[in-house]
């Protein structure tokens, strides 16, 4: 049964040779790049998260009593995330201005009307400074072959 299986799979990749693309790991910089982007989206949604309970509890502070100590400590590690938000943004700018090719590539999708930092690191991170994208176009004129 294997020996079908490969001898098919074989085939294939031979048929196909033309257009195989071989995989091409994520460069250093852009896997810096996607774990601080990674991290930035879990510190949003950590603020997301300390905001909606510091502003259920003001507003019940009244019925449950002195909860200022929980107002005042979310209001406190917000700030705290938020710098460190600040801090990561900074640092994917320190990147992208390191690396020419990333650089090159971000002034291009910058130069889009409302494209921010973190949307340009998202769309170099996924597809790996369109790496991912130029081996997709070799392959759609077979498609359907």
């Amino acid at each position: 049964m294997h020996l079908l299986v490969d001898s098919a799979i074989a085939l294939y990749a031979y048929r196909y040779q033309d257009i195989a693309v071989c995989y091409v790991p994520l460069s250093n910089n852009v896997s810096r790049l996607k774990e601080l982007f990674l991290y930035r989206q879990h510190l949003v949604s950590q603020v997301k998260a300390m905001d909606v309970r510091r502003n259920v509890t003001d507003d019940f502070k009244k019925e449950l009593g002195d909860v200022r100590f929980i107002v005042n400590s979310s209001t406190k590690i917000i700030k705290q995330i938020k710098a460190t938000i600040k801090q990561c943004e900074q640092k994917m700018q320190e990147i992208i201005e390191e690396d020419e090719e990333l650089k090159t590539t971000y002034g291009s999708i910058t130069s889009v009307k409302g494209v921010s930092l973190i949307d340009a690191v998202a769309f170099i991170a996924y597809t790996n400074n369109f790496k991912i994208l130029e081996a997709m176009q070799r392959r759609l004129p077979h498609i359907g072959e």
